[in-house]
């Protein structure tokens, strides 16, 4: 019998939708936060997920349930850098906002040279603009490499 939790996972992104005009995103949260429920249960599908998808709105949707858990501080959710990692050199601006977003809330250290990486590549060239201009990769990058500046100046 497959898993169940697996199988919510495999549903990630199958109905988002993107307003063409605003760049508005809908995602599946009554979804998301289900999934979110299942702690540390959902941390070895999701991984393997983000491992393999190549579709935008699936890998939204699974970024943002990655922030989610590390908002939640789940067991296990620092694995899921791992996986999340080999986005670090996207050029899509939706990736972009949600990998930062799980970045800022996961706060490894490891995460600082990606982003700022991503920061500067974007200066230099920036990615195509998100439909209706509401959403800024940079704000949401350049946030989170000052939440990490912050988060390590306050260490002891």
């Amino acid at each position: 019998m497959a898993d169940p939790i697996r199988q919510e996972v495999l549903q990630l992104g199958r109905s988002t939708r993107m307003d063409p005009a605003t760049g508005n995103l809908w995602m599946n949260m009554p979804l998301i936060e289900r999934l979110a429920q299942s702690g540390p249960r959902v941390v070895q599908p999701l991984y393997q997920l983000l491992q393999v998808s190549m579709e935008t709105p699936q890998v939204v949707e699974a970024l943002y349930l990655a922030q989610r858990l590390a908002e939640q501080h789940v067991p296990g959710v620092s694995a899921l850098y791992a996986a999340a990692a080999r986005f670090n050199q996207t050029r899509n601006p939706l990736v972009q906002i949600y990998l930062a977003g799980f970045y800022r809330k996961l706060n490894v250290p490891e995460s600082f040279g990606p982003m700022l990486d991503m920061f500067i590549r974007n200066v230099l060239q920036p990615p195509a603009p998100i439909p209706g201009g509401i959403s800024n990769p940079q704000e949401e990058i350049g946030g989170t490499l000052l939440e990490l500046i912050a988060r390590k100046r306050s260490e002891p």
